[in-house]
């Protein structure tokens, strides 16, 4: 506990009970009106329970423990991108002689399609699950985070597949 946060409680311990009580309800009462103005936001909402669980919880490190504290935030993402690299690696020379078998279709034609908009693009990032997966090469949390940059890029490479016709063999 910081000493701002300690210097408030001991006032508070000093007081007799029919102030604690008022100091108590004012607190809730502020609370409550946060929740309340939050009402119907998602975000919002979240954003006032991390305040209020996390109020004055400001943590600080000496020089030694910042040191050491990037010291193994550098190491832990070194790693991961070490282990990526390679599960990434191992599975395109796994997948390198795998490719979609051309099929015949007999059925009634499809002479058109329209256009992907980049409205339609981003809809679709946005409402695919978010899972993650060391095989990955761009994580599907930061392409849906990123919509709006990959939404046109996205629309772009449907569109260019339905009028030349074709599907990568190797996707």
């Amino acid at each position: 506990m910081c000493k701002y946060m300690r210097r408030i409680v001991q006032r508070i311990q000093l007081l007799g009970p029919p102030q604690k009580n008022a100091v108590m309800r004012s607190r809730s009462d502020d609370f409550k009106q946060h929740f309340a103005d939050a009402a119907g936001d998602h975000d919002a909402t979240w954003r006032v329970t991390h305040d209020v669980l996390h109020r004055h919880q400001r943590t600080f490190h000496t020089d030694d423990e910042s040191a050491c504290l990037a010291t193994n935030f550098s190491a832990f993402f070194f790693d991961k991108l070490a282990r990526t690299r390679q599960a990434i690696a191992v599975s395109l020379q796994a997948t390198r002689c795998f490719t979609f078998p051309r099929t015949s279709y007999s059925g009634p034609t499809l002479d058109e399609f329209n256009f992907v908009t980049v409205a339609e693009a981003r809809k679709a990032i946005i409402s695919a699950a978010v899972k993650s997966s060391p095989l990955e090469i761009l994580p599907s949390r930061l392409l849906r985070d990123c919509a709006d940059v990959f939404a046109p890029i996205v629309g772009h490479m449907a569109n260019l597949s339905f009028t030349q016709g074709t599907f990568p063999e190797a996707f």
